[in-house]
């Protein structure tokens, strides 16, 4: 509803429905289902802070959900050496359903206690609670998704084969261990068969010899 809110906050509600429906033409962007885009963000609140503000909001509508943020982001001014300087007022809020995104959206968007909702906020900007939250779900560049999705398939790969290498270098140095232990073992086996055989043989030359003696006698009769 209009009613109470200022004209910075009718100017920009209609300025970013232009903008989403500009992006809208092309294919390559889309409306999310679980990330909200933020406008009106005190400019000391921390992203701890949003997070909470927007787990509290869910639970307000869903007593008994688990809702679950999955990132908070906020765009912040870029100062000329790179680093990066203050809140831009503005950020993303991405939650794990699409069920607990719509309830903070509900909750949130155009409320004119919306910033004070989480209670103990001190933050100098809340003196302005005339500019309202303004929450919708954002529109995503397919693109960017996608080369998203790619890396993060990457490192996924990366890391199962980084922990197949190591198990394969595991079984390589336990596999090296083994062959260094066994060429010892069976030395001394051998060894010990050769010590047992040459004694055996000692034992029985005696009683060989006297069987030859007897063939030959025989031979001579």
């Amino acid at each position: 509803a209009a009613e109470g809110v200022c004209d910075h906050d009718l100017a920009l509600r209609e300025r970013l429905e232009e903008e989403k429906k500009l992006k809208l033409r092309s294919p390559y962007f889309r409306v999310s289902d679980r990330r909200l885009a933020v406008h009106n963000i005190p400019k000391d609140m921390t992203k701890t802070e949003i997070r909470r503000l927007f787990l509290k909001a869910v639970s307000e509508r869903a007593k008994q959900q688990t809702p679950e943020v999955v990132q908070v982001s906020l765009l912040q001014e870029k100062k000329e050496d790179g680093t990066l300087g203050k809140s831009m007022g503005r950020g993303f809020v991405e939650f794990k359903e699409h069920q607990h995104a719509m309830a903070a959206l509900r909750e949130l968007n155009n409320n004119p206690e919306g910033w004070a909702l989480l209670g103990g906020l001190k933050t100098s900007a809340l003196k302005k609670l005339e500019r309202r939250p303004i929450v919708g779900f954002a529109v995503d560049d397919v693109r960017k998704l996608q080369v998203q999705a790619k890396r993060a398939e990457r490192g996924a790969s990366r890391g199962v084969a980084g922990g197949t290498q190591d198990r394969k270098r595991t079984r390589a140095r336990d596999d090296d261990g083994e062959h260094e232990r066994v060429p010892k073992s069976n030395a001394k086996a051998k060894r010990a068969r050769a010590g047992d055989a040459q004694g055996d043989a000692q034992v029985a030359s005696p009683k060989k010899e006297k069987g030859r003696q007897a063939f030959r006698l025989r031979g001579k009769k």
